[in-house]
């Protein structure tokens, strides 16, 4: 699996977040989420990218950048890389 973890303060319930991601600096549109904020004002969030690794889902290698809007602006970015096998 693949998540976003992060620490968060000043949300309200109702916004909108959403999540993209980057495979080698093109989006790719199957990795969107797009969540209702539900989880309150402050504290720690996990929010799943990617389903398990499995026989029929497998992680490409490569640099991934994730970037995670509030209702429409930048809120937070970061990247990692997954390397070849």
């Amino acid at each position: 699996e693949m998540d976003a973890l992060f620490d968060f303060s000043g949300m309200k319930d109702g916004q909108e977040l959403l999540a993209k991601v980057y495979i080698n600096g093109e989006e790719d549109a199957s990795w969107r989420k797009l969540v209702t904020w539900e989880s309150g004002t402050d504290g720690s969030y996990v929010l799943p990218l990617a389903i398990a690794y499995s026989d029929t889902f497998v992680l490409t290698s490569g640099s991934y950048f994730v970037e995670i809007y509030i209702d429409g602006q930048i809120a937070a970015e970061g990247n990692f890389e997954v390397l070849p096998e």
